[in-house]
């Protein structure tokens, strides 16, 4: 017991035992991806962030062509980055979505078969997000162009 303002107040117990069980079946089913489309610049010595630089990046188009299996092409994004100097890159993070690329594309077995002037470093796992960097002194506003195929698995 413990008293309260000279008042004692007993323990307290819940009055029932009822027993609950859940069951929820889960499928595979089709996720909407949130497309992810950033961009920051750094430093090529380090890879640190450079201070009070800003980038920003915009898609441009999806260039897809084949049938389901068969499908491949390359998708474009521009980054925006004033003010960059020669010793600096931009470190990208892109994501397609799902109404600019055909119909019949499917990420599941996808892979990226190239990129432009840079290194992809994210796996094909995260497709259809790629994170990657641009080679340094490539200008404000380079390009960010790989392609991709919707065949050939991810390992």
């Amino acid at each position: 017991m413990v008293g309260a303002l000279g008042t004692a107040v007993g323990t307290t117990a819940a009055q029932w035992s009822d027993q609950a069980s859940f069951r929820a079946t889960a499928s595979a089913g089709t996720w909407a991806v949130t497309p992810v489309n950033t961009c920051e610049v750094r430093y090529q010595s380090n890879d640190a962030l450079v201070p009070g630089r800003t980038c920003t990046v915009t898609f441009d188009n999806a260039d897809i062509w084949g049938s389901a299996g068969a499908g491949q092409g390359y998708i474009r994004f521009y980054a925006h980055a004033p003010g960059i100097l020669s010793a600096e890159y931009i470190a990208f993070s892109v994501t397609p979505t799902t109404a600019q690329m055909p119909a019949w594309w499917s990420w599941a077995d996808a892979t990226i078969t190239s990129v432009e002037g840079g290194t992809v470093t994210s796996s094909c796992h995260t497709l259809p997000t790629v994170t990657g960097r641009k080679n340094a002194n490539v200008g404000a506003d380079p390009q960010i162009y790989y392609g991709v195929s919707d065949h050939g698995g991810c390992a």
